[in-house]
């Protein structure tokens, strides 16, 4: 997180809010959206931030309404939420400096937003890419994505992922700035005892081990499969 503070003294000229606390609040995603990783994104984005004494770091998670009615589908009452709802919502919150938007599909919200410094954080544009294997043309996505080049800075997550920013929406190169995520404490800190844990999963102890994460169709499994044809070959 400490990168990402350095990064918010670069995006924004800070020295008319030097004599006090910058208060920067995070927007986060309906709970209904049950999004964990966009939940995860957010709560170490404010936990790691909100010691800090340069900073006052606050997270608004809206209120979902939902319309009981047979007519209306829980897809049509989220889309309400997320388009109307949401906006109106955020419009009566008092004024921050530093507004941060976590999901990219919930880039409509700047315009809404009553900061005087608007950051937003995009962590792929998958529908757009995969559209037509998808088999659906992504209007409401388009249209938030549309809205990027509206924000003071556009974090993306990977370089692949700032080229498919560009290639996708009209946001200028120059408001795109890369910040990979940051790897959670609690990883290579514990120690594991390598036999037990080969046996808990039946796993070969004299072999060599390849991890594919990901079920997704996106998740580059064909070319998983040819790295690992070429290893059969050489070892």
């Amino acid at each position: 997180m400490c990168v990402l503070k350095i990064e918010i003294h670069n995006i924004i000229n800070l020295e008319n809010l030097m004599t006090k606390k910058i208060s920067v609040k995070y927007f986060c995603n309906f709970k209904e959206d049950k999004r964990i990783s966009m939940e995860t994104v957010a709560n170490n984005l404010f936990i790691n931030l909100k010691n800090h004494k340069d900073f006052k770091v606050s997270r608004f998670i809206p209120k979902f309404f939902n319309k009981n009615s047979k007519f209306i589908t829980q897809l049509w009452n989220l889309r309400f939420n997320r388009y109307i709802n949401y906006p109106e919502q955020i419009k009566k919150l008092k004024k921050e400096d530093i507004g941060h938007v976590i999901d990219h599909q919930y880039a409509h919200l700047v315009d809404s937003l009553n900061c005087k410094y608007k950051l937003i954080t995009v962590h792929d544009v998958i529908p757009l890419i995969f559209k037509k294997k998808i088999g659906k043309n992504p209007i409401l996505v388009k249209h938030s994505l549309s809205y990027l080049k509206k924000f003071d800075k556009v974090i993306a997550v990977s370089n692949n992922t700032k080229r498919d920013i560009l290639k996708y929406t009209d946001c200028p190169s120059k408001k795109i700035i890369v910040l990979h995520n940051s790897v959670e404490k609690f990883f290579n800190q514990k120690k594991i005892n390598k036999k037990s844990t080969l046996k808990k999963y039946n796993i070969p102890s004299n072999s060599i081990k390849v991890l594919i994460v990901g079920s997704s169709f996106y998740k580059n499994h064909q070319i998983s499969l040819k790295v690992l044809e070429e290893l059969k070959k050489k070892i």
